[in-house]
């Protein structure tokens, strides 16, 4: 029986451990905004994600193809966003074209955190289903 409770403890300590690190990896590991996303039920979701700049443009990636939110932004393109403590507005567009350069512009800024994030799920950029999205700021 004893045996039997330290296998259960393992595996329980394993499971913590893993949400411990993904977690630290993902909150701590860089940059983290808030994405306030439209539901099918007409109310706001807040999701905290990574964000990527290059030039007048960033690129969050959240969601995947046939996502609710992102089927929204065909007819609506405003995203708000809270970074760094601010409320920002954003014209956003679908951007399929841009995932390797999302994981590229990711990998360079949240390095360590990039890589545990990658090998802990087991998602290289390759696998990843994802769906970027570039924010151009509102003028």
């Amino acid at each position: 029986m004893r045996l039997f409770y330290t296998l259960v403890g393992a595996v329980l300590g394993g499971g913590g451990l893993f949400v411990i690190i993904i977690y630290a990896a993902s909150e701590l590991g860089g940059e983290v905004v808030t994405l306030v996303k439209q539901t099918s039920a007409g109310d706001n979701s807040n999701v905290r994600v990574w964000i990527v700049d290059r030039d007048d443009n960033a690129w969050i990636e959240h969601g995947e193809q046939g996502d609710f939110w992102l089927d929204q932004l065909v007819q609506r393109p405003e995203l708000q966003l809270v970074r760094r403590g601010q409320i920002r507005h954003y014209k956003a567009i679908i951007d399929t074209a841009s995932h390797d350069l999302y994981h590229q512009l990711r990998a360079e800024k949240y390095a360590l955190a990039d890589t545990i994030i990658v090998w802990m799920t087991q998602n290289p950029p390759e696998a990843c289903t994802g769906v970027p999205v570039r924010l151009m700021p509102f003028p």
